[in-house]
């Protein structure tokens, strides 16, 4: 089966890694609601959204606010993202021209799906939670404390949980690891991480997802 992911928008994530995104969200049931939580500039909102039947919805959450680390300045910023060139240039030149990734990230996505997610420009701190989501996907803060503080905000009984930059080649975000490593004991959940993948996935045991993805625990 073919999954829909665009491997222009910028970013870091691999194209095997978004098409395990797209293959998730084609997995969700019908009328789920979505959940990530730092998307940056679209690439990884791409497959959740172009993947996930008509009838769910699609949240996003993230400050867009640049940083000494993520800054439209950034000469260097710009080398190491994957994506267009052309893109990759234009969605700086727009965040740029506005102190905002928002400017960038509807650029690379368009109106038409931009007009059709629920975009909150806030932290996951910040942000009000009105109901359990089924599936959510983890990129904010890499820090323990914030990973930490998203994975017990948005977990429930039955809902599947995914980050990304997991694993000792990334040892720089030991926090993230860390914290992931703690919630696969405090909330007894399965942890996958698929070969050749920066992402970890915690797997509910019970409902949907623990029969979906059953055959691979």
């Amino acid at each position: 089966m073919t999954y829909n992911i665009d491997s222009s928008i910028p970013g870091w994530m691999s194209e095997r890694d978004l098409g395990i995104l797209a293959k998730i969200s084609s997995l969700c049931p019908e009328y789920s609601s979505m959940l990530e939580v730092g998307a940056f500039l679209g690439r990884s909102t791409y497959p959740i959204y172009a993947n996930k039947s008509k009838a769910s919805t699609l949240t996003v959450v993230d400050t867009f606010e640049p940083t000494a680390e993520y800054n439209p300045d950034s000469v260097r910023l710009a080398t190491k993202m994957h994506g267009d060139p052309d893109k990759i240039e234009q969605a700086l030149s727009a965040s740029r021209a506005s102190m905002s990734w928002q400017a960038g990230f509807e650029l690379c996505l368009g109106e038409k799906i931009c007009s059709k997610l629920d975009i909150h420009a806030c932290s996951s701190q910040d942000y009000v939670k009105t109901t359990d989501f089924d599936l959510v996907f983890i990129d904010g803060g890499h820090d323990q404390e914030t990973v930490q503080h998203d994975i017990d905000k948005f977990i429930s009984p039955t809902n599947l949980l995914i980050g990304d930059d997991f694993g000792m080649k990334y040892r720089r975000f030991k926090g993230l690891i860390n914290a992931v490593a703690i919630s696969k004991l405090k909330h007894n959940r399965t942890l996958l991480c698929p070969a050749d993948s920066r992402l970890w996935i915690l797997v509910p045991n019970s409902g949907h997802w623990y029969h979906t993805l059953g055959n691979l625990l």
